[in-house]
């Protein structure tokens, strides 16, 4: 219908309008049906037509409608924004009597001299000092402000509901994990792959799929032990397998929600233990980003779910309202963002560190920007040797003015070596070549790449440098005092 609009009445009127009349396509060569009849239904919507969304959005029972702004172009910041004041009204510790005395100090001896009744003279040597304590203390507090931390809280959801629909499950050829979610997802079909690869993949779906699209799909294809292949491929090969599977459900035109199943240990007032779980974590709030129409979340369980976590799982996978969340002991914790300031550290005081800055400093990525202000904070706090490291190494552009820089800083002697710190041998041979007493790991790669355009050898490019190089450096320096 889109030619049809050219069959129209030339504009006698000079308007420009053409009436009433509205010409939207449903048909489009390269894209899916579905997502073809809802833009020309959000075309008409926005023409103005009447257009019942019921089908699509459901009865309002279970979802949530956000209203978007009827004005256009108008953008917010929402980057918290702390001020001193902010933190000092929010310190209990801080009184409207303590503001009335600095605003005193500020305007200088007169005034307060006159307050305490003390000679002007009495107060000349101790004011710049008083001036300077609070600056210091006025500009820590604000950036005090600026510190957040990751938390989990218990989560409570609305009464369980079925959860209904057809659910895929892909797991590996070893195992059959989360064994007895059946009972309570009733649509539950497994999926086994033996070759994770995103053209397999995509023909799995495929033929999963046989034109009857899934309500949701979960994903049990990087739990360790159901064909992990970790420890011949590394930190990279969890993020990987995840990927792929986003890649493949474009490629075979699903768009019904992913969630991942991990078990990194994620949860209330404990760290992950297991780093390559952990990584699907960040790979998986950026997909959530890009392909919101393929992501529902992620999902930490214990290596033994009992029959309450199952149940705890499938309501997060039919309440859907969170998409980051630790189930464990039948309980559901959500990831929250908080401030976390420094209560109760003297401003000052915090400042100082009494352990000594490393002797001689190695520095991964240290011919790269950040790499060089690293090192040139270590030698103001004392570091006198520098080895700078980064694949180019001696040949990194305007080498000579960073060494000259550096050693005009204080430092008496910089070495540059080239290392890629991805490959053990040569890390091992850094190492073996330069003892140090103290490393900043601040090698990494830059990737911009969106998820569809990238492979597994692009992973393991990008989280090799980091990763890998952590991976190195910490086993090869085993018992070293650093």
């Amino acid at each position: 219908t889109a030619l049809a609009q050219n069959s129209l009445p030339d504009d006698s009127d000079g308007t420009g309008d053409s009436g009433d009349a509205v010409f939207v396509s449903m048909l489009r060569k390269d894209g899916s049906e579905h997502l073809a009849v809802l833009r020309a239904m959000a075309k008409l919507h926005v023409d103005g037509a009447d257009i019942d969304w019921t089908p699509v959005l459901g009865d309002g029972r279970g979802e949530q409608v956000v209203d978007l702004p009827t004005y256009a172009f108008r953008r917010t910041d929402f980057w918290p924004t702390v001020t001193a004041r902010a933190v000092a009204s929010a310190n209990p510790s801080v009184s409207d009597g303590d503001a009335s005395f600095w605003s005193m100090v500020n305007e200088g001896p007169h005034d307060l001299a006159a307050t305490l009744g003390v000679p002007e003279e009495a107060l000349e040597a101790v004011l710049p000092a008083l001036t300077e304590l609070r600056r210091e203390q006025v500009t820590r507090a604000e950036v005090d402000g600026w510190r957040y931390s990751v938390g989990w809280e218990p989560v409570g959801l609305p009464a369980s509901r079925p959860l209904d629909g057809r659910w895929l499950l892909l797991q590996g050829p070893d195992a059959v994990p989360l064994a007895g979610l059946d009972r309570f997802i009733p649509g539950l079909e497994r999926l086994t792959c033996d070759a994770p690869d995103r053209k397999s993949l995509t023909a799995l779906l495929e033929s999963a799929i046989d034109g009857t699209a899934p309500t949701g799909v979960l994903s049990c294809l990087s739990l360790p032990g159901l064909g992990d292949d970790r420890v011949v491929s590394g930190p990279d090969a969890d993020v990987v397998h995840t990927m792929t599977l986003v890649q493949a459900l474009g490629d075979a035109g699903v768009a019904a929600p992913l969630w991942v199943v991990t078990r990194a240990g994620f949860g209330p007032g404990r760290a992950p233990d297991d780093p390559a779980q952990a990584a699907i974590w960040g790979f998986g709030r950026v997909a959530a980003l890009e392909h919101p129409d393929r992501w529902g979340g992620l999902v930490d369980l214990t290596a033994t779910p009992n029959d309450g976590d199952l149940a705890s799982l499938a309501s997060v996978l039919a309440h859907r309202s969170e998409d980051q969340v630790v189930v464990s002991e039948g309980r559901v914790f959500g990831r929250r963002l908080r401030p976390a300031p420094l209560t109760g550290a003297d401003p000052v005081s915090a400042q100082k560190d009494d352990r000594p800055a490393p002797r001689r400093l190695l520095v991964t990525g240290g011919t790269g920007v950040l790499g060089v202000r690293v090192a040139e904070w270590f030698v103001a706090r004392g570091t006198e040797e520098l080895v700078l490291t980064s694949r180019s190494g001696p040949d990194a552009p305007g080498l000579a003015d960073t060494v000259l820089g550096l050693r005009a800083a204080g430092a008496r002697r910089v070495d540059v070596v080239a290392c890629d710190v991805a490959d053990r041998a040569q890390v091992a041979a850094l190492l073996e070549a330069h003892r140090v007493d103290g490393i900043a790991h601040v090698a990494g790669v830059l990737d911009v790449e969106a998820i569809d355009d990238i492979d597994a050898a692009h992973v393991r490019r990008v989280v090799g440098a980091k990763a890998w190089g952590a991976v190195h450096l910490d086993e090869l320096t085993r018992g070293w005092d650093l």
